[in-house]
């Protein structure tokens, strides 16, 4: 019986070059990583009559095709997986040729499909254990910054702490030492706790 396309008897075949032979992707892209080792070719037949497939290679000691030859179901579609047997060769002077035939094994049809091989990008679990290393490495640079200056500043707030009361001691014995009798005891006391005060004004506004 006549095979149409899409089922219209007003297409019938008349000669095999008349059957579309529908593939895709045009180019398999093939990368270095091991996802990458495999690639899906897509055949379509459109046509509302049983079809044959094959499909060759131009370098077939480096790819695996499965399957590489069968039968298209009318209008109806099959998927060939393409894996690589190794990177060391893959060029993009690489080419599978698809070819169609009708229910006589008469080739009807075919199509060039073309390789194209380069490097894996990152992936996503790459790039956030990356990222998570930045952070890390970023966090802990901030924490050390962090207790150094805390600890500069303790060493320098115990300096400060004991200023206070050295400045009024220190006070204290030169008002002693005076031949005077302008101060008394309690004035020189309450003159040493406002130097204290001072001091200590003094060390807060400093930080």
């Amino acid at each position: 019986r006549a095979c149409s396309h899409d089922g219209d008897p007003s297409s019938a075949m008349t000669q095999p070059a008349a059957i579309p032979v529908l593939v895709v992707p045009p180019v398999l892209r093939f990368t270095d990583d091991a996802s990458g080792h495999k690639q899906i070719i897509t055949v379509y037949n459109p046509m509302s009559c049983v079809l044959h497939f094959k499909i060759l290679s131009t370098k077939p000691d480096s790819y695996v095709v499965v399957p590489s030859s069968g039968k298209l179901k009318p209008q109806s579609s099959i998927d060939v997986v393409v894996r690589l047997t190794g990177t060391e060769h893959v060029t993009s002077k690489h080419k599978f040729l698809v070819k169609v035939f009708d229910d006589h094994m008469t080739v009807a049809g075919d199509q060039i499909v073309r390789v194209a091989f380069g490097r894996a990008a990152a992936s996503s679990a790459s790039k956030a254990h990356l990222e998570s290393l930045t952070k890390m490495r970023k966090d802990s640079l901030r924490d050390k910054q962090k207790k150094i200056a805390d600890a500069r500043a303790r060493n320098r707030g115990g300096l400060w702490n004991l200023s206070p009361f050295v400045m009024g001691m220190v006070f204290v014995a030169l008002l002693a030492s005076w031949e005077t009798a302008a101060f008394d005891v309690t004035s020189k006391m309450f003159i040493a706790y406002l130097i204290g005060i001072c001091t200590m004004a003094f060390q807060y506004a400093d930080r």
